[in-house]
C-alpha cells in the first residue's frame, strides 16, 4: 500500500512539475525591428513560427538597453546591427547575412555561415566561427577564439583575439592588432602578416602558406607537411641549424621585415612526416633605394631625349 503511494506520489510530481515549467520564450521578427530593453528568451530574425524564411529578411537593430537573453539567429538576408546592448548566448547566421557590431557584447559565439559579413568596429565576442565563404573584418574591440574554414577570410587591423584556427582553405590576415595567443593553420589555408603581434607560437602544415612582411612574433614559428613561410623584407638571410635534407631543421633568421621589424635571432623550425616545410627569403629593395634608383635613371632619361632633339 504504502509502496503505491510513494509511486503516485512520484508521478504526480514529475507531471506537476511538466506542468509549471515553463517553457523557453521564442520571438520571431520578421519585419524591421529596434530592440532597446530586456528580450526573455531567444530572438529568430527573418522566419516566422511556421519555418517561412523571409528574403530579402529584416533588420534588427540592437541598442544600448537591449538585452536579448537566450540567442540570436538570422536567416535569410537578414541583418542585425549591433549598437550595444548584450547577446547572452550565441548569434549564429543560416544564411548570407550581414552582421554590423558597433559596440556590445555577444557572450557566446558568433557563428556566421553561407557567405555571411560581418564588420566589427568595436565590442566584445566570446568566440567567432567563420564557414563557408563568410568574412569578418575586425577594426577594433576584443575577442575569444577564431575559427576560419571554408573559403572563408578573417582580417584583424586593431583590438585583440585569443587565438586564430585556420582549417580547409581558410584566409586570415594579420595587418594590426594582438593574437594574445598562438596561431594554428591547418589544411592549404593562407596566412598573411603585415603587422600586429602574436604572443605565441605559428605553426603552419599539411600545405598551407604563411606570408610574413610585418609585425613581430613572440613565440615559436613553425613549418610541417609541405607547408611553405615566405617571408619579405630587406638583408634577409639564413644560417641552418641541425638541418636534415628529408625531415628538416631549424634556421636562424637576420635582417628585416618590409615595416622594419628587425627578426635577427628569430628562428624558423622546418618538420615533417610526410613531406618538409618550406622556408624562402624575399629580399625586396628599400624605399630609399628604389627612390635612388629611380632618381639615377632620371638624368639618363633627360640626355636621351636632348640628343633625339639635337638629331631632329
Amino acid at each position: 500500500m504504502e509502496r503505491g503511494i510513494q509511486v503516485r506520489f512520484v508521478v504526480f510530481t514529475a507531471l506537476l512539475l511538466f506542468i509549471v515549467t515553463p517553457v523557453p520564450a521564442q520571438t520571431f521578427i520578421t519585419s524591421d525591428t529596434t530592440i532597446n530593453t530586456d528580450v526573455v528568451g531567444s530572438v529568430d530574425v527573418g522566419i516566422d513560427a511556421l519555418g517561412h524564411i523571409y528574403v530579402p529578411g529584416p533588420t534588427l537593430d540592437l541598442l544600448d538597453h537591449g538585452v536579448i537573453e537566450a540567442n540570436l539567429a538570422l536567416y535569410g538576408v537578414s541583418t542585425a546591427n549591433l549598437y550595444g546592448g548584450h547577446v547572452n548566448g550565441d548569434l549564429t547566421t543560416l544564411g548570407p547575412c550581414l552582421v554590423n557590431i558597433d559596440d556590445g557584447v555577444i557572450a557566446g559565439s558568433l557563428l556566421a555561415d553561407q557567405g555571411t559579413v560581418i564588420n566589427i568596429a568595436k565590442g566584445h565576442l566570446g568566440a567567432l566561427s567563420l564557414h563557408d565563404n563568410s568574412q569578418a573584418y575586425m577594426e577594433a574591440g576584443t575577442g575569444g577564439s577564431v575559427n576560419v574554414t571554408y573559403d572563408s577570410e578573417f582580417t584583424i587591423r586593431d583590438g585583440s583575439v585569443y587565438n586564430i584556427d585556420l582549417h580547409s582553405h581558410g584566409i586570415a590576415n594579420i595587418i594590426g592588432g594582438d593574437i594574445l595567443g598562438g596561431i594554428d593553420s591547418v589544411y592549404l589555408n593562407s596566412l598573411n602578416m603585415s603587422g600586429g603581434h602574436v604572443a605565441g607560437p605559428v605553426s603552419v602544415s599539411e600545405g598551407s602558406k604563411f606570408d610574413w612582411s610585418g609585425g613581430s612574433i613572440a613565440g615559436a614559428i613553425w613549418a610541417e607537411d609541405a607547408s611553405t613561410i615566405r617571408i619579405f623584407g630587406h638583408g634577409l638571410t639564413k644560417t641552418p641549424i641541425a638541418v636534415d635534407p628529408w625531415f628538416g631543421g631549424t634556421y636562424l633568421l637576420s635582417g628585416w621585415l618590409m615595416d622594419g621589424t628587425d627578426i635577427t635571432g628569430k628562428t624558423v623550425n622546418l618538420s615533417s612526416t610526410i613531406g618538409r616545410g618550406y622556408l624562402e627569403l624575399h629580399n625586396v629593395p628599400e624605399p630609399g633605394a628604389f627612390q635612388a634608383f629611380l632618381c639615377g635613371l632620371l638624368p639618363l632619361g633627360a640626355m636621351r631625349l636632348r640628343g633625339r632633339r639635337m638629331r631632329q
